[in-house]
């Protein structure tokens, strides 16, 4: 992970300033999983630094691998990920800029709807009622095969 993945991760909007104007690229990913400075403070609930990111010219199309997820998704999961059954980033409740204020930013920057979520490998057969039987519960199912 570089300095700037680190730093926008941990949203840190001094130091991600600080070493974009000493010339890192905006748009640099992480080596293995793709991840660009912007998704990654996305995920991680740091919406003022994403807006800001996408003022100074993140692309926002950018998506992480094998998962494709990118910023859009990541700012809609978020706001639903409190719902889970495992912790959760709660940053974004410490920010100015909503899910709702991120995601128009996004889509003004040029963002493309996110891929359907069936092409996401490990959302392509969650339950809507999270039975353990995706098949056989007779619930009506969010996602299809």
């Amino acid at each position: 992970m570089t300095a700037l993945l680190y730093a926008a991760r941990q949203g840190e909007p001094a130091s991600v300033h600080a070493m974009l104007e000493a010339g890192a690229d905006i748009d640099q990913v992480a080596t293995g999983s793709k991840t660009s400075p912007l998704l990654i403070a996305t995920m991680n609930g740091h919406f003022d630094l994403a807006k800001d990111l996408l003022a100074r010219g993140a692309e926002p199309n950018l998506a992480a691998e094998p998962s494709a997820i990118t910023s859009l998704y990541a700012a809609v999961n978020l706001q639903w990920a409190p719902h889970a059954m495992y912790p959760q980033p709660t940053a974004q409740t410490q920010q100015q800029t909503t899910h709702l204020d991120l995601m128009k930013a996004l889509l003004e920057a040029g963002a493309e709807n996110f891929p359907l979520l069936i092409s996401i490998p490990f959302l392509s057969r969650t339950c809507r009622c999270s039975c353990a039987e995706h098949d056989r519960c007779g619930q009506q199912h969010t996602y299809r095969e």
